[in-house]
Order: C-alpha cells, then sequence, then structure tokens
C-alpha cells in the first residue's frame, strides 16, 4: 500500500481495540431518531462542558453543551442550539442523551473526561478519550457541521496506543464529506457519507470498539 492507493475498507478483528476498519475503526451507521422536541429540561449543574461558536455562519453566536443524565454515568447528552435571528434569543435544535463516552469530575476519574469546542470554521469538535484505565489509552474526535439544515458528522479522528507497546500505535483522520483521509500517514479514499450525528452510533468505553 503506498500514499494515493485507494482502500476497500472492510471490517476485520484487531487485537487491543476489538473491530475496527480497515485496522483503523469500525463503523455503524444505525438510525436512531432526532429527540430535540423530547428534550428533557437541564440544570445547571448537569452542565459538563459548553462551547459558543456560529454553527449556521449566519454571524450570530450559537451554544453547544455535554450534559450528564441521570441514566448513565458514563454517557452524556449533546445539546445544541442556534440563536434566532429575528428575537436574538437561543433556541434548541438538536438533543441527543447518551451519545458521547466521558466521565465527569464527580466519578473521581481524571483522564476520561469529554468535551465539546468550537472550531474556527464553525464547526463542532466533541472528544472522548481514555488516559487513565488499562492499557488501551486512546482519544475519539467528531467534527460536527452544519449542512443543508441539519448537523452531520464532517470527520472522525482516532488516535490509539498500546502502553505495554504489544500493539502499534493507530492514527486515522477521515473527511466524510471529501471521502478522503489518512490511516497511519498513509492517504485514503473511500465512498462519501453524510451522516447526522444522531444517524452515528458507536460502543463506547474504555474498548471503544467504534464503529462507522
Amino acid at each position: 500500500m503506498h500514499p494515493g492507493d485507494k482502500w476497500t475498507f472492510v471490517t476485520r478483528p484487531w487485537p487491543g481495540i476489538g473491530i475496527i476498519l480497515a485496522g483503523c475503526l469500525l463503523f455503524t451507521a444505525a438510525f436512531l431518531p432526532n429527540t430535540a422536541d423530547a428534550q428533557d429540561q437541564l440544570t445547571a449543574d448537569q452542565i459538563v462542558d459548553a462551547a459558543v461558536g456560529d454553527w449556521n455562519r449566519d454571524g450570530l453566536s450559537d451554544f453547544a453543551i455535554l450534559a450528564a443524565t441521570d441514566e448513565s454515568e458514563v454517557m452524556l447528552g449533546v445539546y445544541i442550539y442556534v440563536r434566532d435571528p429575528d428575537g436574538g434569543l437561543l433556541r434548541s435544535v438538536l438533543a441527543l442523551p447518551n451519545k458521547v463516552w466521558g466521565r465527569t469530575r464527580e466519578s473521581g476519574i481524571s483522564g476520561q473526561e469529554p468535551s465539546v469546542r468550537a472550531l474556527a470554521n464553525g464547526s463542532i469538535a466533541i472528544t472522548e478519550q481514555n488516559q487513565a484505565i488499562g492499557r488501551e489509552r486512546w482519544q475519539a474526535i467528531r467534527t460536527l457541521a452544519f449542512r443543508q439544515g441539519k448537523f452531520v458528522v464532517a470527520g472522525f479522528t482516532f488516535d490509539y496506543f498500546d502502553s505495554m507497546q504489544e500493539f502499534e500505535p493507530l492514527q486515522c483522520e477521515l473527511n466524510f464529506l471529501s471521502g478522503k483521509g489518512t490511516v497511519n500517514g498513509v492517504a485514503v479514499d473511500f465512498e462519501r457519507r453524510s451522516l447526522t450525528l444522531a444517524e452515528w452510533k458507536d460502543e463506547a468505553g474504555s474498548n471503544p470498539g467504534l464503529s462507522v
């Protein structure tokens, strides 16, 4: 395999992090309904992280938060708001509970905190990680972009290493909108996909078994 060669993505077992797509990640698109209309009321103490940016590029400041719920100690929700251009108030456009893996400070485990941040281009980066427990250390970043009236997973970055150094490190960067990326520094091409965050499903945990 040389840079520029086309890769055919297939799933196969890969020691150390479960099923990996072509040695990089495994990816399952399972449809889950958008739950924005059924959003529960959040309280301030549930908020784990927040970001402010212009998600829909209308020149107004929008808002995104990660929030804990009572349903799980390790799964958090993603809640996105955009500002109404007429009245200037925030309105909810996306509410997905139990969509991000991670532990809060209250759990007493450092190195597994999730985060959300605004990127300069108006996208949203959601990070999950395990830098604390076990030999498998990893970080996964999903990049959300507002396209045609909905938030889609535009990119995915995954970094893994085995602290016992029995397995090779793994690093991939995939752009689902362009169908291009890299796996351990080698350029790859694949079929372009347009998946909303609601349609993305992964097996979360210290061994993420991520699926596309």
